[in-house]
């Protein structure tokens, strides 16, 4: 809440100490219907508010929060105690600048600022050349973009969006192609809480925009049954790559001649993910051997989207694959 401080008299618009001081700070409060100013005061000292009702104050700085009522003809009806020697008209210009000054510095009413919405979620879409993506935001705002045709992977987007309001914006996200070198990029758009989402990554290579729409499915827990079986999918133009999940959650998998391993467990959030680690296990991976990463998977009808990064985010690995 604002609370701007103004060195003004003692008696003060809509309250006056009975233990006065010679100066004192307004200290300024908004409520639903209006705003007004309370002094600051001595220890121990009376709040008397204009409806007659008193407040005892123990601390030297005392905010009670009540509905003023402001009618048009207040200044003339307001009047200071018969030690003031200012003349009524006077009276009456002092009271209500110093209440035009409370409403003026507490906004005059204005409206809070709107929440920043939640984007963490399931989103499925497309992109503006056709292609389909599904966008995994976690809670924390780190996000992984899929790019697909169908269930052969040609790129990933991976970064942390910060929000303010609606608005979502990363310029740091990395770019993992299917094949080739990994490249910086910028994403920002929009997002309407646990409905659509809207956003635009701008690169060297051109501008792609992205729609999505959240899958419900996210705010259930798994069923750890739904990921244990065989998926396939493609990488690029790397081959065919295969990912077998065993009952206890453990995986293998290939990539062409790459081979690499892992685990999965369901997120401990609650949320519609599978946590995991994989490790690369062979020379013939791009990355080389033993270089591991976090990974986290999602099932969503007969398909399985399976994202990850290594820590220094120089290797991403992204997989669509169709129950076999």
């Amino acid at each position: 809440m604002l609370e701007p401080r103004f060195p003004l008299r003692t008696r003060l618009g809509h309250a006056r100490a009975h233990q006065g001081t010679t100066r004192s700070n307004c200290s300024v409060t908004r409520t639903l219907k209006t705003s007004f100013c309370i002094e600051r005061s001595l220890p121990a000292a009376t709040l008397t508010l204009v409806d007659g009702s008193q407040l005892d104050r123990s601390s030297q700085s005392y905010i009670h929060s009540v509905t003023v009522r402001i009618k048009p003809d207040v200044c003339s009806r307001q009047a200071l105690n018969s030690g003031d020697v200012m003349d009524g008209a006077k009276r009456g210009r002092t009271i209500c600048a110093v209440v035009a000054v409370c409403l003026t510095a507490c906004g005059g009413g204005s409206s809070p600022p709107t929440p920043n919405a939640d984007p963490q979620g399931f989103w499925q879409g497309t992109a503006g050349d056709g292609r389909d993506v599904s966008t995994l935001i976690l809670e924390q705002g780190q996000y992984f973009m899929v790019f697909s045709s169908g269930t052969t992977v040609s790129g990933m987007v991976e970064g942390a969006f910060s929000v303010s309001g609606n608005t979502l914006i990363d310029n740091a996200a990395i770019d993992f192609p299917a094949s080739g070198a990994a490249t910086t990029a910028s994403v920002t758009g929009s997002v309407t809480t646990r409905q659509s989402l809207s956003l635009t990554d701008a690169e060297s290579s051109g501008v792609r925009a992205v729609t999505g729409t959240y899958s419900p499915a996210y705010d259930t827990p798994v069923d750890i049954s739904e990921a244990i079986g065989t998926w396939v999918g493609n990488i690029g133009s790397t081959g065919e790559t295969r990912l077998t999940i065993s009952p206890d959650l453990s995986f293998t998998g290939t990539q062409g001649s790459c081979s690499f391993s892992g685990s999965v467990r369901a997120r401990p959030t609650g949320k519609h993910v599978f946590d995991g680690s994989l490790t690369f296990n062979d020379v013939s991976c791009a990355s080389g051997t033993g270089t591991s990463m976090n990974v986290e998977a999602v099932v969503s009808g007969t398909k399985i989207t399976a994202v990850g990064v290594n820590s220094w985010t120089t290797v991403g690995f992204a997989f669509v694959g169709a129950r076999q």
